[in-house]
């Protein structure tokens, strides 16, 4: 969840487990202009969409950081012209 560790620092979320994969996961809301509290959004996630969210983070950071390295190889071989 993005800002998840934002949202638990500020005490904005809370977590309640409905079975062994299935959560409720509900976030504290506010009006971005006002600062006023609006409903609170609670949404029900399972285990194993987390568990491909996961994975599929850290393919695509995996995939990233070769792309990096590949590109910092390029810079590397051009200064040393």
């Amino acid at each position: 969840m993005k800002n998840y560790k934002a949202l638990k620092a500020a005490a904005k979320v809370t977590l309640e487990k409905v079975d062994d994969t299935k959560y409720k996961i509900t976030k504290k809301v506010y009006d971005p202009e006002t600062g006023e509290a609006l409903a609170d959004v609670a949404n029900i996630e399972y285990t194993e969409f987390l568990d491909g969210i996961i994975s599929g983070l850290g393919e695509h950071i995996a995939e990233k950081t070769a792309e990096k390295e590949d590109w910092e190889l390029l810079k590397e071989d051009l200064e040393a012209l």
